[in-house]
Formats: structure tokens, C-alpha cells, sequence
């Protein structure tokens, strides 16, 4: 808890740029939204269909338009042909607030093991003026992990004290999974007792390049930010520095998050609240260090 008091001093100091679609119109009471302003997908090789929650407010509003871009990048791999939105009206049945924007994965046999594909999908219209306009969706190709043992994280941004998890690197690249590894120390550093805490990562994946650097997609560690009036709690996540794109330039860090040793992976985030502005945490980027064990 005392990394989360300082935090709460600071958040009202450090507010990056508003989080708004400006081409989105915010509607009523009644509107869309997605539920994350990210997604991470697996794709099997006999996978068509993929699908994103997306969600009203009331039931004033019944068909959401959507619009799909397509992003490249380091790491990234061309999803044009690889991936397309089905329709771009998504109908909502009586009765209910959520349904699913429909993705086509035209050949999954086609996907790479160690390539990622990036889309952005868009609320065009009426958008729940609380509620998010868009989401950046990272699709990958289903890879077998298998288990190393155990490891040492430590998260300065969120912890104290470092705390044991397992560990899983997939079969076919140079990824890693460290499995739930906030769990135990949002409860054991009190986050859990004070209401600081919501649902944790299943698990926070990276990659290791051939240069040795490291590479991951946005993460959220189930660490919860009240903004300035206290009314509201907001998720904290990590991303990757380069990809922090709201107002201070962090790339920077690009460069410590690499393979220190055969057994010590470091990690450098930009730890950031989506749902707040994008508002960073205290000096922004904090080490996350993994210790194979």
C-alpha cells in the first residue's frame, strides 16, 4: 500500500492527453462501448470466426457502427488479408446489453508463430459518453507453452518485495508467460484488505528477440488508481514505452527492456491508467524484473 499512497498524491499532476475518439459522436444516455481499450487474442489453426465484446447502455440504441484499421510495427505482421470485420453494423438482441463484433480470420494456417497482427476497431456513432470508443486488438497464432519452473517478479511500479510465480515459454519461439504474478502481492502488500485491487492478469506475456531485447503488448497488473475526486477506481497497465503515445515521450526505455542474462529477463513499462486520460504514474517507467529460479 505505500507505493499506492504516493500514487494517489500525484495522479492529479500527471494526466496525459484525453483519451477521446475524435472522429466518434458521444451520444445520450443510451450508447456503445467496449469493455478493455485492449484485447489480446489466440487464434487456432481451425479458427474462422473471432469475436470482441462490445456493449450498450440502454436500450434506446440496437445496432453499433464499426469500423476496422489495420496497424504494422515492430514485432507486427500485415493483418489486411489475414483478418476482416464481417459487417460493420452490430445488432444487439431484445433484451440483451452486450454482443460481438464479428472478425473473419480468413486462412489461420497462414498465421506466423512469432509474428503478432494488430487491428483497431471503431465506435463510429453514439458512443456511452463514460464508456470507450475503441480497441486495439492483438491476435496471435496459438503456440504450446511448457513449463520452466518457477520465477522471482518484481514490478517496482506496484510492489515492494518481489514475489514467486510460474513460468511457461512456448515450444515454437522465444515467448515467456509468467503465470498470475500479482495475485499474492496485491494481497500480501494490502492492496487486496484496502479495496485497491480488481481482477488480475491470468498472466503477462514477452518476447525475446534474437538481439536479445524484449518485447511485450499492453498488460494490466489488477492494480486500481482512484482519480482525484475518489470516485472512481481505474486500472493500471504497463506498456511497452514506444507505445505510450499520450503527451510524454518514454522511448527512451526501449532500450531496458532486454535479455540481462540467461536468467534474468527486465522489463521496463509505462505504467499508465487507459481509463483516466491515459494519466501516467508517478515518474512513468519503473523496471519489471523476472528471475528464472
Amino acid at each position: 500500500m505505500k507505493k499506492l499512497l504516493y500514487i494517489i498524491v500525484l495522479m492529479a499532476m500527471v494526466l496525459g492527453c484525453s483519451q477521446e475518439n475524435p472522429g466518434a459522436r458521444y451520444g445520450g444516455a443510451d450508447g456503445f462501448a467496449f469493455g478493455a481499450p485492449v484485447l489480446n487474442l489466440e487464434v487456432g489453426s481451425e479458427e474462422g470466426t473471432l469475436l470482441v465484446p462490445i456493449y450498450r447502455t440502454g436500450f434506446g440504441v440496437t445496432s453499433a457502427s464499426v469500423t476496422c484499421t489495420y496497424e504494422t510495427g515492430d514485432g507486427l505482421a500485415d493483418a489486411t488479408d489475414l483478418f476482416r470485420l464481417m459487417t460493420p453494423n452490430v445488432l444487439f438482441a431484445d433484451g440483451r446489453y452486450e454482443s460481438a463484433v464479428q472478425i473473419r480470420v480468413t486462412a489461420p494456417d497462414r498465421l506466423a508463430t512469432d509474428k503478432k497482427y494488430r487491428f483497431k476497431l471503431t465506435i463510429a456513432d453514439q458512443v456511452s459518453p463514460a464508456g470507450r470508443a475503441a480497441v486495439a486488438v492483438t491476435a496471435q497464432r496459438k503456440l504450446t507453452f511448457e513449463r520452466l519452473g518457477k520465477c522471482s517478479y518484481f514490478d517496482a511500479c506496484v510492489f515492494d518485495n518481489a514475489y514467486e510465480a510460474d513460468i511457461y515459454k512456448a515450444v515454437e519461439a522465444d515467448i515467456y508467460r509468467v503465470m498470475d504474478p500479482y495475485t499474492k502481492g496485491l494481497i500480501a502488500e494490502d492492496y487486496a484488505a484496502n479495496g485497491f485491487m480488481d481482477t488480475p492478469p491470468e498472466y503477462v506475456e514477452f518476447k525475446v528477440e534474437a538481439d536479445g531485447r524484449i518485447t511485450y503488448d499492453p498488460f494490466f497488473t489488477g492494480m486500481t488508481v482512484p482519480d482525484p475526486s475518489h470516485t472512481t477506481k481505474h486500472m493500471a497497465w504497463g506498456f511497452y514505452p514506444s507505445t505510450y503515445t499520450w503527451g510524454r515521450d518514454f522511448s527512451d526505455f526501449d532500450r531496458e527492456n532486454r535479455k540481462l542474462s540467461d536468467t534474468v529477463f527486465q522489463l521496463y513499462p509505462v505504467y499508465c491508467l487507459p481509463t483516466y486520460y491515459h494519466g501516467y504514474l508517478n515518474e512513468g517507467a519503473y523496471p519489471l524484473t523476472i528471475t528464472l529460479l
